[in-house]
């Protein structure tokens, strides 16, 4: 112990590869710097890795199905939590300060905002639900997606929320009823494997389990977990589930595909082997913009990434399904 307090750090360093030493400096894996290296080369994946280290902003949706935004924020800064308004996406406002534990408010107990990051807001936007529509929210608990959905269709039509877990679906029930949708029916059930239900959808969101590498700023020691081939490993889940869905969308209908991964095997790897089989598919554009355009040629997807975009890195597509096979 008395050596390590007494060593030059720098000294170390010096010996080390470029890949070692931005490992140790930034707290990552090497093979996780190599990785970022490879995909956004040295400069942007060190703006990357650095950026880890920085607190991420709070973000809020308020609720318009249990009041008015301007309500909302009135009662909110009377309990002393104060707000400034995503200029891209509905609903979203970033909490620029708060004296008490969001969750604790009586905003919070009334249903009148749910805490989700903007990324997450984005993928449920692109998908531009309607009233009346039948959708499919695969992978729902533990209901962000869900709520957020029921209050951009006015809690009108109907939506099934599928998950695989007991356990997530009972918090699911909890978010369900404190946000007042009243038009979710959920379902426990594997997405991997055919459903229990026999319908088709206007609309299907997809937010499959993903390795998080988008997430390494919120949940540290994640990264920890994974090797080189989780990314890989994931994707053949990620593939049973995408392709699952397309025996469920109606013609001319969509679905939402979305990870909080940075790589391009749980991304774009995946949506052109997608497209390749089933050609009745076609990459739409994702609107609003507020993220980079996808790689491979995928110009038509967003990635978000949490140093330019200031929330966790993620990927979206939107994929339709035409009338007829090209």
């Amino acid at each position: 112990l008395g050596k390590i307090l007494t060593a030059n750090p720098s000294s170390f360093l010096q010996r080390l590869e470029d890949e070692e030493k931005t490992a140790l400096l930034t707290y990552h894996p090497t093979w996780f710097v190599r990785y970022c290296f490879k995909l956004l080369g040295r400069k942007e994946a060190l703006a990357l890795l650095e950026d880890s280290v920085n607190v991420k902003p709070t973000y809020i949706r308020i609720n318009t199905l249990k009041t008015s935004e301007e309500t909302a924020i009135k009662k909110l800064e009377n309990e002393k939590v104060f707000l400034e308004k995503d200029e891209k996406l509905q609903h979203v406002y970033k909490v620029t300060k708060s004296q008490q534990a969001l969750t604790r408010t009586e905003s919070f107990s009334q249903g009148q905002f749910y805490i989700q990051d903007r990324a997450s807001c984005l993928a449920t936007e692109i998908a531009n639900p309607q009233s009346d529509m039948t959708v499919l929210d695969i992978c729902a608990a533990p209901g962000a997606k869900t709520t957020h959905l029921a209050q951009l269709m006015e809690n009108k039509g109907a939506i099934y929320s599928v998950d695989y877990s007991p356990r997530r679906m009972k918090i699911w029930e909890k978010q369900i009823k404190r946000m007042g949708v009243n038009i979710a029916v959920p379902i426990v059930a594997d997405a991997r494997k055919p459903l229990p239900i026999n319908l088709t959808a206007d609309l299907i969101i997809l937010d499959p389990p993903c390795t998080g590498t988008g997430t390494f700023g919120r949940t540290p020691s994640a990264k920890w977990r994974l090797t080189e081939k989780s990314a890989e490993n994931m994707a053949k889940v990620q593939w049973e589930m995408l392709n699952q869905c397309k025996e469920y969308v109606k013609e001319s209908g969509d679905i939402i595909y979305s990870t909080c991964s940075i790589t391009l095997e749980e991304n774009e790897m995946l949506i052109e082997k997608f497209l390749r089989w089933h050609p009745e598919f076609t990459l739409t554009e994702t609107l609003p913009k507020i993220g980079l355009t996808g790689f491979r040629g995928q110009t038509k997807c967003q990635r978000l990434y949490p140093h330019l975009h200031e929330c966790n890195g993620f990927f979206v597509a939107k994929l339709q399904k035409s009338n007829s096979i090209p």
